[in-house]
């Protein structure tokens, strides 16, 4: 085997070691990069549209619907939300009312009770969310642009909440798009596809107090 000082009287370097360390660099990046919530946005954005002959100018950000317990402040640390959290569940685990909101618009109170029984208080309640939501998507719509190059609606559910809810903002967003099409009900995948694309942040871990209290701060100050 070659001596390694040998190597170096010839002029010849080891690069092993060199590239050792870089891996290790790589892999230590990779690992601790946390994209922020701009940057996610950003790829939202921009997707493949852009390679699609649209204009970046003319894309548009998604339009964030957000459902959280009622009575959160903005501003607050996420210490004073998991805080808040923490007072609410304790009577229950449910909120008693809940805030709707969409993009910038003022939030629209629901009563929690009412969404979760059924009869003709429920009824009008569902009405009266499906208007609003009607409502303010309608402000979003644009002129001679395909339903599926229309700003995505990105669904931030608080994950304390029942499931619900998110299934609530859901059918009000598709039966907003059936009728602007017309149509009643979704059965072909290809017109489906063809749509307004509607995502759902993720959920987080229901007994951490501590990461709810960053999904709080994150969801009530989201915009």
């Amino acid at each position: 085997m070659e001596d390694p000082s040998d190597r170096l009287d010839n002029g010849k370097l080891d690069l092993v070691p060199m590239i050792d360390c870089i891996m290790l660099l790589l892999l230590f990046f990779i690992l601790t990069t946390k994209f922020t919530d701009e940057e996610k946005g950003l790829a939202a954005i921009l997707s493949d549209k852009g390679q699609a002959g649209h204009p970046i100018a003319e894309l548009k950000p998604p339009i964030t619907i957000v459902a959280y317990p009622a009575g959160m402040q903005r501003g607050l640390q996420p210490s004073a939300y998991a805080a808040a959290w923490a007072e609410v569940s304790a009577n229950g685990g449910i909120p008693a009312r809940v805030e709707l909101r969409v993009g910038h618009s003022d939030p629209l109170l629901i009563d929690g009770e009412a969404l979760a029984a059924k009869g003709p208080a429920t009824a009008v309640l569902m009405k009266t969310i499906n208007d609003y939501i009607s409502g303010e998507l309608e402000r979003y719509e644009l002129a001679d642009v395909a339903r599926k190059d229309l700003p995505e609606v990105d669904v931030h559910c608080f994950s304390g909440l029942p499931w619900k809810y998110a299934a609530v903002v859901y059918d009000a967003v598709r039966g907003f798009e059936y009728a602007k099409r017309g149509v009643t009900s979704q059965v072909d995948i290809a017109e489906l596809l063809a749509e307004r694309a509607i995502s759902f942040a993720p959920p987080r871990v229901r007994d951490s107090s501590h990461e709810l209290g960053n999904e709080l701060f994150e969801i009530v100050n989201l915009r």
